[in-house]
């Protein structure tokens, strides 16, 4: 899995529409000129669940959930929830915690809970 975030990582998607190919080529000329990032396994977060493994792909999480095999992509107010969350034994009370500090994105607390509450029916963030 870590392989497959480098891989997500050092090639980049991009759409282009336009109801003219001639005005599309030059947009595509300029994004394939752009330096090549090298190919390297993306971090492996530390564990927060025994049945989960993590890594980070920007601001994103993908999680692996091993029963099902699955691999969930979390956004980054999901992100900043299971980060907040992880190694903790109370996580609504973390995830709380992280919101005051402020140095997360803008997500409210009912939100954030029901963030929480999504993970842990998923499977993904044990209670």
């Amino acid at each position: 899995m870590a392989w497959l975030a480098g891989v997500a990582l050092a090639c980049p998607a991009s759409q282009v529409t336009y109801g003219d190919a001639r005005r599309a080529v030059p947009i595509v000329r300029r994004a394939a000129m752009v330096t090549p990032t090298p190919l390297a396994p993306a971090a492996i977060l530390p564990p927060v669940t025994t049945v989960t493994s993590a890594v980070g792909i920007g601001h994103d999480l993908a999680v692996l959930h091993h029963p099902s095999g699955r691999i969930h992509l979390l956004n980054p107010s999901a992100a900043f929830v299971w980060r907040s969350a992880a190694g903790r034994e109370d996580a609504r009370a973390a995830v709380a915690a992280a919101l005051e500090r402020a140095d997360g994105p803008d997500l409210d607390l009912p939100e954030a809970m029901a963030t929480v509450d999504h993970l842990v029916r998923s499977g993904l963030l044990d209670r």
